[in-house]
């Protein structure tokens, strides 16, 4: 007995030393440096440059690397396996000419000599897309609109003057994160008083723009009162109601219930022909000078139909007053206010789960339009429905909120 209570002691002891002694060191342990990268080519873009070159011919080599510094004083290092023969360096902020180290790594983790490779990167996008920021006067706030032709992934940043106090020059308001080559961007809740906005972009590297300063008078407008809000069926408009329960009732009323994220929560539609004539009919309970909507996608567990199934992609949007309905289901005395049609801003093809980060946060927030301001002033809408995401011929639509300038006219008093 003793015999075996020694030999587990002195095998303890060894497994206790070996795991003490154990050191994780590289497969290959020569001392042999690799030879150098060879034949470098740059191709200069904005913000950016890809190299291209050849591989020393080693049978150990790892991978290559590259060293740069940024002109903010970041140091950055880029790594590209052997199977490839190119490394795309970023973050450049500003068209001037960078050094660039590029090591060739073996194995034993030998590093080879530098080869040092002299770049100009075009202007970033950052800069390019900075040029093309206009704000506006809109309702309740400032419209911002810009052009990101490379589609980089930028961050623009919107302050106000600081009016808390805070020993700071300016006070956040928004922070856009953005990849949209076409921006448009509305900031709401604010009064008519007029306000200095200020405006800037930077990327991921921390390289930042100028700052522009515009003052903007914001005009008014409050939220369609959804209290007021009614159903109405016009001859040759839809029947909306859900497939299942073809005698349920009207579903309409579930665009403006508040509660657009609830599962099954939704108007939707019978089938129909989206080239023909697919429309439905809601009265906002008094007229309007109408500035804008907001659209919210079916949003089933949050994520699972949005950009697909039967959620509206486009559509065209008629209004109408009191005195100019037509109750015969025809569009005479109908105005178009608009051609309105949901964009992905990744662009990501029609799919389940095909969508970015920026698309989920976009249809979360719901998609907000704008109604042309020389529109005219409207009591009833019309929604003429002309293609959904996916292959259905129905309808879904989670939520709507409409905004605007309530007209005080001799009928409203009547009907008040």
């Amino acid at each position: 007995m003793k015999k075996i209570i020694a030999n587990i002691l002195i095998g303890f002891s060894i497994l206790l030393f070996s795991c003490s002694e154990e050191k994780h060191e590289p497969i290959s342990n020569d001392k042999v440096k690799p030879g150098i990268i060879k034949n470098v080519t740059v191709q200069n873009l904005a913000g950016k440059v890809v190299l291209t070159y050849e591989l020393p011919n080693d049978d150990d080599l790892l991978y290559t690397k590259a060293e740069y510094q940024l002109k903010n004083g970041t140091n950055l290092e880029v790594k590209s396996s052997i199977y490839s023969n190119t490394l795309t360096c970023e973050g450049f902020g500003s068209a001037d000419e960078y050094e660039i180290k590029l090591y060739a790594v073996d194995r034993s983790n030998n590093q080879g000599d530098a080869v040092t490779v002299k770049v100009n990167p075009e202007e970033p996008p950052l800069f390019s897309t900075f040029k093309t920021i206009k704000m506006l006067d809109t309702f309740g706030g400032v419209n911002l609109q810009w052009e990101n032709e490379t589609g980089a992934a930028l961050v623009v940043e919107i302050m106000i003057d600081d009016t808390l106090g805070t020993g700071n020059d300016y006070m956040p308001v928004e922070t856009i994160y953005t990849e949209s080559k076409n921006g448009n961007y509305n900031i709401r809740g604010f009064n008519t008083d007029p306000v200095d906005f200020y405006c800037y972009v930077r990327d991921r590297w921390d390289n930042y723009s100028d700052t522009l300063k515009q003052t903007i008078e914001p005009l008014y407008e409050v939220m369609v009162d959804k209290s007021k809000m009614k159903a109405v069926l016009l001859p040759n408009d839809v029947p909306m109601h859900a497939l299942w329960r073809p005698n349920g009732g009207s579903e309409i009323p579930k665009l403006w219930d508040n509660s657009n994220k609830n599962d099954y929560d939704r108007m939707c539609g019978q089938n129909g022909d989206f080239s023909d004539n697919y429309s439905f009919t809601f009265d906002l309970g008094t007229e309007y000078k109408l500035s804008r909507f907001t659209l919210w996608q079916f949003l089933l567990r949050y994520d699972e139909f949005i950009y697909g199934d039967a959620n509206i992609k486009s559509w065209e949007m008629y209004g109408c007053t009191k005195d100019e309905l037509n109750m015969d289901g025809s569009y005479d005395n109908w105005h178009l206010l608009g051609e309105f049609e949901i964009i992905k801003p990744s662009g990501l093809p029609v799919g389940k789960g095909s969508y970015s980060d920026e698309d989920k946060a976009l249809a979360f927030s719901g998609h907000e339009f704008n109604i042309p301001i020389n529109a005219p002033n409207v009591q009833y809408i019309r929604m003429k429905v002309t293609s959904v995401w996916g292959a259905t011929s129905w309808v879904s639509i989670g939520e709507m909120e409409f905004f605007g300038q309530p007209v005080i006219n001799e009928t409203n008093k009547k009907d008040e």
